[in-house]
């Protein structure tokens, strides 16, 4: 698996080495200079196919962020592409000292859920948005 930045109007640079190098202090200097915005990432497989989205957003640099994935190519689905990308998510917020993580899962969305527990987060709350009733979860990142 391959995990690309994607950002309107710039050359997508593979950025899928990013977790094995902990000396690196921020997402990306893009991301830097547009705090409580967002990073967005296309998960791609050996290929290069395109399978679907990791975003973070929400950013706030030493404080939180809100994480996101979605496999949008169903024949990807439950092949543990949503756990590693989400697991890449986890370790780019802890190496760019974010300690703390969260995400909502609509509520049946069981297969989503289940690769949130996988990749360590933890349920604090539910909540409705919009009529639609979600599970909170978050982690808690050493740093």
């Amino acid at each position: 698996m391959k995990i690309v930045a994607r950002r309107i109007g710039d050359e997508i640079a593979d950025l899928s080495f990013r977790h094995k190098y902990p000396e690196l202090q921020t997402l990306d200097p893009w991301v830097d200079s547009n705090i409580g915005k967002s990073a967005l990432y296309s998960i791609l497989d050996e290929h290069n196919t395109y399978i679907g989205v990791a975003m973070i957003y929400n950013i706030k640099f030493g404080v939180e962020a809100e994480l996101g994935v979605s496999i949008n190519n169903k024949p990807y689905w439950g092949k543990g592409y949503g756990t590693a990308a989400l697991k890449f998510l986890i370790e780019t917020c802890r190496v760019s000292k974010i300690p703390r993580v969260y995400t909502k899962v609509a509520k049946g969305n069981d297969r989503a859920l289940a690769h949130e527990h996988k990749a360590g987060m933890k349920q604090y709350g539910e909540s409705v948005i919009n009529g639609v009733s979600f599970i909170l979860l978050e982690q808690n990142l050493v740093i």
